[in-house]
């Protein structure tokens, strides 16, 4: 893939959030589906990113963190917890039956970016975050 055509898949992720990524991880556009029984009469548009080696799945929302939190708040069946943990805004996706992912929601040039990571591998996305 050209390097051009990459940055045209990439485009949807806030460019200091893509500099972040695209130095550590081998991220591909992969296809919008409806994800943990979100339903909404409002238009949440989002784009899905994956990196299969890390085990992630990265949601860019088009629509600003409060408006994200406040719908997941609303419309889904994981408890928000906000936290501190990153140098944005985040909060935690905690779902009612654990399992092995790990999930957060950070705000990034006022958009939102929806994380997805097996446990395993979050220290090392959260490093790759914070670095």
């Amino acid at each position: 893939m050209s390097e051009e055509k990459e940055i045209d898949v990439l485009e949807k992720i806030p460019s200091s959030l893509r500099n972040i990524l695209t130095e550590s991880l081998k991220l591909e556009k992969a296809e919008n589906v409806w994800f943990y029984d979100l339903r909404s009469p409002k238009n949440i548009a989002y784009s899905t990113y994956k990196d299969e080696e890390l085990g992630m799945i990265l949601y860019v929302f088009e629509k600003w963190y409060w408006e994200v939190e406040e719908f997941l708040k609303q419309n889904s069946k994981y408890w928000v917890n906000e936290t501190n943990n990153f140098f944005w805004y985040s909060f935690y996706l905690n779902p009612i039956k654990k399992d092995d992912r790990v999930r957060f929601v950070i705000q990034i040039q006022w958009k939102s970016a929806w994380f997805e990571v097996i446990k395993s591998n979050y220290e090392k996305l959260k490093t790759i975050l914070l670095n």
